[in-house]
Parts: C-alpha cells; structure tokens; sequence
C-alpha cells in the first residue's frame, strides 16, 4: 500500500490513508485538498497505520474528476454523455470509477448526478487499487497502460448544474444513502438545515433521525456530531450584512506542525545534484552558452525519467510545463526531438530499387511524453490574470518542473527588477501549493557576460534574493562549457565542463568532473596552448574573467611582459 500510495505521489496525484469502510483516517484531511502530502507524511501515515487502503484525493489538487458508475444502469445513463474510453478502476463493490482530467475551475462533487451515478471532483476522494473492499475484492485498473481523458462539456455542464449547489427536493430526504456516500450526503443535508438557520442542536436531532432512518449502514454518532458541529462553525464564521470585512490570509503553524511539514534535515532532488524538489532557481548565461539546450535537456530528463544530460538521475519523474516567449516552436521541437536519439533515414535495395526507411520507434514516446507548451506569449508578473491561469494549469496538470525562458518577457525592467522579484513571491506561493520547480532563463549583462560572479548578473540585488538555486554558464571556449551551481539549500557542487555534440540528428554531451578550474590553471592554459596575452584585459577576456581576480593571480604566478611585450612566466 505504502508503495502503490508513493507512485501516485509521483504521479502528481495525493494519496491519504482510509480505512475498509472508506473512512480518511486524518482528522483534519481536508487540508489536503488544498496543498500536496509530502513524501515524509505519506510514510509516516502508513507506518502509523500499515494496514490502510490507499485513497486519492479529487478535484483540483490531482487534478482528477471521477465518475463513479454503480451499475448498468448507471453505465446506460452515463452514454450520452462519455463513451467511457479513459482510465478505469473496477472497485471491489462491483462498480466502476471512470478517471477524468479535472478543466480547471470550480467541479464539485454530485451525488445520484443520474441514476447509479456519482461524481467526485473538489472537496472528494476515491479508494485506489491495491485496496481492498469490505468483500474482500481487490480494487483495480481495468487498462493500467490509460490516462485520464478530458472531461466532456456535456458531462462538465451537468456536474456543475447538479452538484453540491443543487437544491434538495423532498425526494432527497427520503432517499437512501450508500455506504459510500454517507458522510458526503450528510454533509449536504445538514449544511441545508443550518444554512437556513436551524439551530445546531436542533440539526443535530434532525441528522441523527436521518442516519438511523436512511444511511446503509449507519455512521457512527459521533461521526455525525462532528458533521454538524464543523458545518455549524463554518455558518457561524460567515459575515452577517453589516459586518466588518474579512482579513485577508494570515496562515500560521505550530511548531510541531512545522516540524512534520518541513523538518527533513536532508536536499531532496528531482534530479540530483542539479534541481532540487520544489525550489525556485535561474538559469544564467550570455547568448550562445548553450542555455536553451540545458533547459531542453532538463524538460526531456524529467518527463522521461531518463537521466539528465546522460548521467545524473532523476529521482522525481513528472510533467513539465513550458512557457518559452522567444524562440520559435520548430527549433524548440527539433531540439527536443534530437534527444530520442534520432537515427537518418537507412539505404536500402540497389540501383533504381533505392529506397529509404526511417525508424520512428522513438516518435511514439515523443507524443505521448507529459510536456505542456503555454503558446500565447503573454505571460507578465504584473498580470494578475495571466498569473491566475497559469496557477489553474498547474493545479490542472500538476506539474513537476515550470520553466519560463526568458525572464526579461515576463519582468518589468524599471527600477531594477524590484517590482518583478516582489512578484515572482506569486510562483514561491504555487510552488508550496503544488510542489512544483520554477526554473528560470536569465541573460547576463553585457559587462557580465563573460564572468561568473553572481553579482554581474543583471539585477541581481533582487534576484539573487529570490532564486533558491542557480546555475551560472558563462562564455564557453573550444575547451567548453564551465557550469557553476549555486545552492541555498545544501553544498554547493564542485564545477563542471560540458563539451557539447550536436548533429542534425543526435544530441550529446561529454561531461568533465574531475578538472580543477581556477583563474590560475586558465591563465596557464591559456599561455601553454600558445597564447599571446599583451594585457590584463586580453587574458580576462579569453580566459572569462574579472580584471580584478587576473590580477591577483598574475602576481601570485609572478608573470612578466616579456622583451616582445607579452606575459611570460
């Protein structure tokens, strides 16, 4: 369970604990409609509790939408409105949940939507296989190989019309309620009675009449009260006509609180060594450092699992949401497709029998690869709008990695990016909710363009104090690409050079791990390979550095200019 329960975290899906009768085991669950479960929590739930089925939370949170069928009549009701082609689970109660992707928006859950016909979408949650039901029956996916479809207009319309908005006619009351959708309908019915004005211990006679009398089988009593009382204070919350406005979020946890939360003392990685779990960061470089290509290597590695630029592993595997403002789409695709390993067409047959074959083996995995293109190029971080729909689509597609190249499309340049990195605080607030990486593309300076010292990245007084993680490319030479990483969160990793090779139909790169870069060894590469350096400017600008440190290592080496007016140890 605890295993089934971690791959649906992967999955961008959040799983809580439940008991046999369908019962979250958390107290306060409904947190988790709201933010992602952790990995730590997930296994601190099943250790506390390793016999517990596995449910997933619905709605916007997993961005799922399950319509659960109870017979065949339900099924004949359902026709007109899916054809059912999406992924299913056949529960262990002889049902079927159909899987759908939640459109973003408000979807909330329906009970008898039609006849035999349930619908969990925000505020509900479903029982996953391996669970087992109360039979003994396993629940479990009738085509593991499926993804959710879209939801249909129709059945999106309908939902939303005969949802949990729907007023309860007298029919309602006197209708039976299933083991599976007691404390949702009581909910519902008690919500009723005291939004009306009932009095709390008058709704509370009238639910425990209904349970005894309608729910199969009964909830527990105290189940009951906890319905009431919660539905209660959330009434009495509410502002009367003339009261004051409410104040606005102020969210704060207690200590322990924290502690289970946030407490790990150790980085976790999506792809180790290089992107942290969801963390902010840049990505800085001149033009023509091989930047994009990093950014598209990062997007493969992470929707495909395989490891990032051939060797570092990606421990969180997921989608990948890409908002590219510059670059043309049929270079961003030729790029992306060069990482399967493209092969040109093969000769075959002889003389006028010639012909040509391709293997697209690999274009199979290319469409299907979990990789979302934002095309309209009018993200802006002043844009409340703009920035609202993007948070839909990540609540939607639930992404592992954002990235957002370049930052100048999406910044105002005035007053020194000030007011750009005060908002970009919006994508830290996504960033808790969904537990998603923002990675962001940044041009250096022109002054900076050829050094690596953070404090010439343009912008940077602000930048810097927003971005959790950096890698910094600068101008590369016949010898590479120098990458400098830069962490909050943890050691910073030696400096690597990547020497990349890139054909019409191949994209690879050599890693160097082992060298020693320091101005030094550059200043003595430089003039060992046969360079002729005149001035401190000419080796800071072929060897990528400041003045101020070519100088400091000039005199430590002891360099001379020499008779013909050139340095020579």
């Amino acid at each position: 369970m605890l295993e089934s329960a971690l791959r649906y975290l992967e999955f961008g899906w959040n799983p809580i604990p439940v008991t046999a009768d369908k019962r979250p085991r958390l107290d306060s669950w409904q947190e988790y409609q709201r933010r992602r479960a952790t990995e730590a929590e997930v296994r601190e739930w099943w250790s506390r509790w390793p016999g517990s089925n596995v449910a997933v939370v619905t709605g916007a949170i997993s961005g799922l939408v399950v319509v659960d069928v109870d017979d065949a009549a339900g099924a004949e009701a359902l026709k007109p409105y899916t054809d059912g082609d999406t992924l299913t689970c056949l529960t262990g109660g002889g049902g079927r949940h159909l899987y759908f992707r939640h459109p973003g928006g408000a979807v909330p859950c329906a009970v008898r939507l039609l006849p035999g016909v349930d619908v969990r979408a925000d505020g509900g949650c479903v029982v996953v296989p391996p669970s087992r039901h109360r039979s003994g029956r396993a629940y479990r996916w009738e085509d593991p190989g499926k993804a959710p479809s879209p939801l249909s207009p129709g059945l999106l319309a309908l939902t939303r019309a005969g949802g949990a908005s729907r007023r309860l006619e007298p029919r309602d009351w006197a209708a039976d309620v299933a083991e599976g959708e007691r404390d949702q309908e009581m909910t519902r019915r008690a919500g009723r009675l005291l939004q009306c004005g009932m009095p709390a211990g008058e709704a509370l006679a009238v639910m425990r009449a209904v349970n005894a009398a309608h729910c199969r089988p009964p909830l527990p009593d105290e189940q009951v009260e906890k319905i009431v009382r919660s539905i209660a204070s959330r009434e009495a919350a509410k502002p009367g006509p003339a009261a004051r406005p409410a104040p606005g979020r102020f969210t704060v946890l207690t200590q322990r609180e924290m502690l289970r939360r946030h407490g790990e003392n150790e980085s976790r990685w999506t792809v180790d060594g290089w992107l942290p779990e969801a963390s902010c960061g840049l990505v800085v470089a001149p033009p023509g450092s091989y930047k994009t290509w990093m950014l598209t290597a990062l997007a493969f590695a992470v929707a495909t699992g395989r490891p990032f630029l051939g060797r570092y592993p990606v421990v969180g595997r997921g989608p990948v949401l890409v908002i590219q403002q510059e670059d043309p789409w049929w270079m961003l695709q030729s790029r992306l497709g060069r990482m399967f390993e493209q092969r040109p067409p093969a000769e075959t047959g002889a003389g006028d029998g010639r012909a040509y074959e391709l293997d697209c083996g690999y274009t199979r995995e290319f469409d299907a690869m979990p990789v979302f293109w934002y095309t309209d190029r009018e993200l802006n971080f002043a844009d409340g709008g703009v920035l609202g729909g993007m948070e839909r689509r990540i609540a939607e597609i639930r992404p592992r990695l954002v990235m957002i190249d370049p930052l100048y499309t999406a910044a105002d340049t005035k007053d020194y990016m000030a007011e750009s990195a005060q908002r970009m605080t919006a994508l830290k607030v996504m960033r808790d909710r969904y537990g998603c990486s923002f990675v962001i593309a940044h041009h250096t300076t022109v002054a900076g363009s050829s050094d690596e010292d953070r404090a010439t990245i343009w912008g940077s007084q602000f930048l810097n104090a927003w971005l959790e993680f950096g890698w910094r490319l600068p101008q590369g030479d016949e010898r590479g690409n120098v990458v400098v990483r830069h962490f909050k969160s943890c050691e910073n990793p030696r400096k690597i050079r990547l020497r990349f090779r890139i054909t019409d139909w191949s994209f690879g790169v050599e890693v160097d791990e082992k060298f020693t870069d320091s101005v030094t060894n550059r200043i003595e590469e430089t003039i060992a390979g046969g360079g002729r350096p005149g001035s401190m400017g000419d080796i800071a600008r072929t060897i990528g550095c400041s003045k101020t440190a070519v100088s400091q290592a000039m005199k430590k080496m002891g360099l001379k200019r020499g008779a013909d007016g050139y340095f020579h140890k």
